[in-house]
């Protein structure tokens, strides 16, 4: 008894012994486990969500996180405002015949040069670069953007002798078709949010009532079935170190549905805030396509560049960034994503800056090309883009009982269409062009 007596210090907690052979400091570790346990804590190894049950609750800081920002990219679409391919060619003289008559174009090219090109994607920037994004939207965005949820059919069997019927679960391919979605800008004191949704509202009104005469590159977007008008948003949620993507998702075949103008009858004080309605064609996440496709319509291109730093010693990195892309992270090199067990790869949004390198065949006017593309059968057209995506999907090609009656968006560097055979059932096909 008095060995045993003499382990306990003055606080009654076993203390070290040599003499005792470790036994007392094992004995604190897994008393301090216990107290530990009793608070929901555990160590990471301890922690297996996959192959044991939690009977009391866990505290698991190890595969928490949180979003810190949410980023939205709109791919532009290509309207032919201007009859130019370069930025210092762009002006009232260099507009489409059919709008240098009408008062509000060439007010707009003049005052609001560089919002009515956020609406034409064949025109070069200041760099020389295809840019492929309406930054003005990304920066002025004030809100999120909210997505339907997935929400299946169900089938029914036929009744039996009681009227009783067994349900199955069906497809929910409705659910990423179709929806309608609005997000809020924080517009400048010279309205060029406005005058964006204001100058594609005029230019449809036009289209549609045949006054707009198009140039040659239109008439290659109708051989290859793209329809310039539409545009693709991605979203990103971004976790807490800045760069991990934590989901993401792409609407594709998008369009501006309003223009605010019931906004000036009551106007704010603390600036011009203006909420935009969209309705898109389609919606899908979670797709590593999704990925390979933005950094498709990336200007970066795939070399090495020095990317914008996420933090500096005051904190986040507040610096403007030129543009964006997406990388991969391997456990093999990246603590971050070895900490998290099983998951050997992470995507992270990177930055790059004004003297970075930048891969302007990475996305060109893609109407180049396009006719020619198309014009090849769809299994050698896939075949030959096939090394440039990140991950696989399933594809059904030259089968003579499926026609195609699909549609390209321009602006997002991919063709999405809806194959249909005569039973009317759809199939989700994806092809990749690049010049």
């Amino acid at each position: 008894m008095g060995k045993e007596m003499d382990l306990l210090g003055g606080d009654g907690r076993m203390k070290y012994d040599a003499s005792a052979n470790g036994k007392a400091a094992s004995f604190e570790i897994q008393n301090a486990n216990m107290i530990m346990h009793q608070n929901l804590f555990f160590d990471r190894s301890e922690i297996k969500w996959y192959d044991h049950f939690n009977r009391y609750g866990c505290i698991d800081p190890y595969n928490t996180d949180q979003v810190i920002k949410e980023f939205l990219f709109f791919t532009k679409p290509d309207l032919n405002i201007f009859n130019a391919t370069s930025y210092k060619d762009c002006n009232v003289d260099s507009l489409n015949d059919s709008l240098k008559v009408i008062p509000f174009f060439r007010s707009a090219a003049t005052r609001h040069k560089n919002a009515l090109l956020q609406l034409q994607y064949g025109v070069k920037n200041l760099d020389g670069i295809y840019s492929p994004f309406m930054n003005l939207l990304t920066n002025a965005a004030t809100s999120k953007m909210d997505l339907p949820g997935i929400q299946s059919e169900t089938q029914s069997s036929t009744p039996n002798i009681y009227g009783t019927v067994i349900d199955y679960r069906s497809h929910s391919v409705k659910s990423d078709n179709a929806f309608d979605f609005s997000i809020s800008f924080m517009d400048t004191a010279y309205l060029e949010i406005y005058t964006l949704a204001k100058a594609y509202d005029e230019y449809m009104r036009m289209v549609k009532m045949g006054e707009v005469q198009f140039n040659d590159t239109y008439k290659e977007y109708i051989k290859a079935r793209v329809i310039p008008e539409q545009f693709s948003v991605y979203k990103f949620l971004i976790g807490t170190d800045g760069e991990t993507i934590l989901y993401y998702a792409k609407a594709t075949g998008c369009f501006f549905v309003d223009v605010p103008r019931s906004d000036f009858g009551d106007p704010p004080n603390d600036g011009f805030k203006f909420s935009l309605s969209f309705h898109a064609n389609f919606i899908e996440d979670n797709n590593p396509l999704i990925l390979s496709e933005f950094n498709k319509i990336s200007p970066v291109g795939s070399s090495d560049n020095d990317y914008v730093d996420v933090y500096n010693e005051y904190g986040f990195n507040n610096s403007w960034a030129k543009y964006p892309c997406i990388r991969s992270a391997n456990a093999s090199y990246d603590k971050r994503v070895a900490r998290r067990g099983d998951l050997s790869v992470d995507y992270r949004l990177k930055w790059v800056g004004a003297n970075s390198k930048y891969d302007d065949n990475a996305y060109t006017n893609l109407m180049h090309n396009a006719a020619k593309d198309y014009s090849v059968d769809a299994a050698t057209s896939a075949a030959k883009y096939a090394d440039k995506t990140i991950g696989t999907q399933t594809v059904m090609f030259n089968n003579p009982n499926y026609y195609n009656a699909g549609l390209r968006i321009s602006g997002s560097g991919i063709a999405d269409n809806r194959l249909y055979d005569s039973t009317g059932k759809g199939y989700f096909y994806r092809e990749l062009y690049t010049n």
